[in-house]
């Protein structure tokens, strides 16, 4: 990837935290919370592009394995942007680390914070 967005670097330091957070809370990865928040999104990425995404999720979550989770997730590819942009595990996020997560963005790169995004 080329161009790295304000938006993909909170996506993934979003996702580290929430990966850390699974791991150390023993949170499951298969939960009916995450297989709706996965229905969910399919419903909305109806294209073929975000579905081999999707699918890729449910094999993942089916195998349960965190740490092939992780590193797939935590990819600085293409995949890896998609996997977190179509992430199930944001059920885990509360508001208040959404907004640190974007505050902590906008200090790294040195933009305004967009608490819409």
């Amino acid at each position: 990837m080329a161009v790295v967005t304000r938006t993909m670097v909170r996506r993934k330091l979003v996702h580290t935290g929430l990966l850390l957070k699974i791991k150390a809370q023993n949170l499951p990865i298969d939960s009916p919370a995450i297989r709706a928040r996965l229905a969910t999104t399919r419903e909305q990425w109806a294209h073929p592009m975000y579905g081999r995404y999707i699918d890729l999720w449910e094999q993942l979550i089916d195998t349960g394995d965190l740490d092939e989770i992780t590193r797939i997730v935590l990819a600085d590819d293409e995949r890896g942007e998609e996997m977190r942009r179509l992430s199930p595990f944001t059920v885990y996020l509360t508001e208040e680390a959404r907004l640190l997560s974007i505050r902590l963005t906008s200090a790294l790169i040195g933009t305004p914070a967009d608490t819409a995004g």
